[in-house]
């Protein structure tokens, strides 16, 4: 539609640190999975990588899918860029569901303190459903004049699926 995009995300197998996928430029960082220290580094590569994509550069919006690489750099963002986030589940509950017993107490609040701020930077938060939209609002009460659903929906041409499963 006429906008420049650029994504940033997570390294992946599939992808080199700079690569085009369908015109569209990703712009990948080493994140590692696992630990606390693992959130410190992320946090530390996430920050440089967007702090890089927005020096010097006019971007018309920033959606969001993730709360930490928005809560690392979201306070030093100029104000005039809009951020719309994507809440497609609550994080803290991720983690409970990923790590059951050992999802530590410390773990759980820092994941909700990053959400909550993050979400507090956005200009507009989006769910897939109304049970999300219900979630974000009932765990961040501040959330709730921002959040909108857009339905999910799927191309069924592009990704139709066989009609033998097997």
């Amino acid at each position: 539609a006429g906008h420049e995009v650029l994504v940033l995300c997570r390294s992946r197998r599939d992808l080199a640190e700079y690569e085009f996928v369908e015109g569209v430029p990703f712009w990948t960082c080493y994140a590692p999975h696992g630990g606390a220290l693992s959130v410190v580094r992320m946090a530390r590569a996430y920050s440089k990588m967007c702090r890089e994509a927005v020096a010097g550069h006019r971007w018309d919006a920033i959606v969001n899918h993730h709360p930490l690489p928005l809560w690392v750099v979201g306070k030093s963002l100029p104000v005039r860029i809009p951020v719309v986030s994507i809440f497609h589940s609550p994080w803290p509950a991720e983690y409970v569901l990923l790590h059951g017993g050992k999802a530590g107490y410390l773990g759980r609040e820092f994941r909700a303190m990053v959400e909550r701020e993050a979400l507090e930077r956005s200009d507009r938060i989006v769910t897939l459903s109304h049970y999300m939209r219900e979630e974000a609002e009932r765990r961040y009460a501040g959330a709730r004049s921002r959040v909108d659903v857009a339905p999910g929906g799927v191309d069924v041409d592009r990704f139709g699926y066989a009609a033998d499963p097997v």
